[in-house]
């Protein structure tokens, strides 16, 4: 219930990324709710951020990627390009 409430609530729901996070329940319920926002309200809520490369053979993320570009980000494997990714 905490988890439906929070991204009722909230104006973005960032996931941080990681192949074994991907994985998960809490993931898997969390974009659902995410995603069932995004079909009862038209609006987008979802930013993913790749801590690892993404999952090359997921058709979900790659037509996500092609429609919301802008939401979803990889982080960057060079240290010195860390603060540039919040730019």
């Amino acid at each position: 219930e905490n988890l439906s409430q929070s991204i009722q609530l909230s104006k973005k729901t960032v996931f941080v990324m990681t192949d074994k996070y991907a994985k998960t329940e809490n993931f898997k319920i969390a974009f659902y709710l995410s995603h069932q926002r995004l079909m009862d309200e038209k609006v987008d809520v979802i930013i993913l951020i790749f801590l690892e490369k993404p999952l090359k053979k997921s058709k979900f993320l790659q037509l996500r990627k092609r429609l919301c570009g802008s939401s979803v980000l990889e982080w960057p494997t060079n240290p010195q390009a860390h603060p540039y990714f919040w730019q």
